[in-house]
């Protein structure tokens, strides 16, 4: 995979009886309120934050030492299972005295770095990552989280994109990754890079536009109809590779080549490689 599945737990209590409101408490720092859930994201990954469970049984929640709370902020009640507990009361908005102002008090949050934080909630996240470790943490008041008790699981699973079918328009900077950990980049200076699992550094690029064009630089659209292609502001394809016949192709990243294949049409049939990056 692209990144390993990583699953964190989020605890929700921590010993802080007396503590005031500070902007600097805000900051994403492991072991105080944040939960680092995935280390070094590169920009442009396509992440997905999922609620797994909780430690107390039947639905996700945790005590405030006076009420249960949902992963959206609801205050509920009820018995054993899933389905016997019920939402009395919707979340309520935040004040400065809480670690997320802007978002609902007891809701499962996130943020990525010292960036904005966002909800998870019960139906979690999907979005593309900025260059920055991932952190949640439970929307509090400062000095309350010691009556706090239960904690969340969480998993963050990077999203894997290939194959990519015939229309595929590439969004800039969004990396589009393979089952061996290799994505594409078609970058914002106009460059389309396959990277190696890691960082992406020009040291693990494995092929480039700017490898095959000299006019990389121009490039404003990228994607894949019945070519791999590059085009400039005014439409005009600038590079791709040799034309292929049908719409029922699609392309494919293997260990850092990319390949315009045609799916196997019946039993006994194998995969047909009408292109490949490793051809010269």
């Amino acid at each position: 995979m692209p990144l390993p599945p990583v699953t964190a737990t989020v605890q929700t209590h921590f010993e802080d009886k007396g503590r005031t409101y500070k902007d600097s408490d805000r900051q994403a720092t492991e072991g105080l309120y944040w939960a680092k859930a995935a280390a070094a994201c590169n920009a442009g990954d396509e992440l997905t934050i999922t609620l797994t469970g909780s430690s107390q049984t039947g639905v996700p929640r945790f005590n405030n030492g006076v009420s249960w709370f949902d992963p959206d902020g609801n205050r509920i009640n009820g018995g054993r299972d899933a389905a016997g507990w019920t939402v009395q009361a919707r979340p309520q908005p935040s004040t400065k005295e809480f670690l997320c102002p802007k978002l609902p008090q007891h809701a499962l949050v996130a943020k990525f770095g010292q960036g904005e934080p966002f909800l998870v909630g019960k139906s979690g996240w999907s979005g593309v990552a900025p260059a920055n470790d991932l952190y949640v943490a439970v929307n509090d008041k400062f000095g309350q989280f010691f009556t706090n008790e239960g904690t969340y699981t969480v998993q963050v699973q990077q999203k894997v994109s290939f194959p990519l079918p015939y229309g595929t328009t590439f969004a800039v900077d969004r990396n589009y990754a393979a089952e061996s950990g290799h994505y594409l980049v078609f970058q914002s200076d106009g460059n389309i890079v396959v990277y190696k699992p890691g960082r992406n550094v020009p040291q693990n690029a494995v092929w480039a536009l700017l490898m095959v064009s000299d006019k990389w630089k121009t490039a404003k659209r990228a994607g894949f109809d019945y070519q791999l292609y590059a085009e400039d502001g005014s439409g005009q394809r600038i590079w791709s590779s040799p034309a292929q016949d049908g719409n029922n192709t699609r392309l494919v990243l293997d260990n850092g080549v990319l390949r315009i294949v045609r799916p196997a049409t019946g039993p006994g049939a194998a995969e047909q490689t009408l292109w490949s990056s490793a051809q010269r």
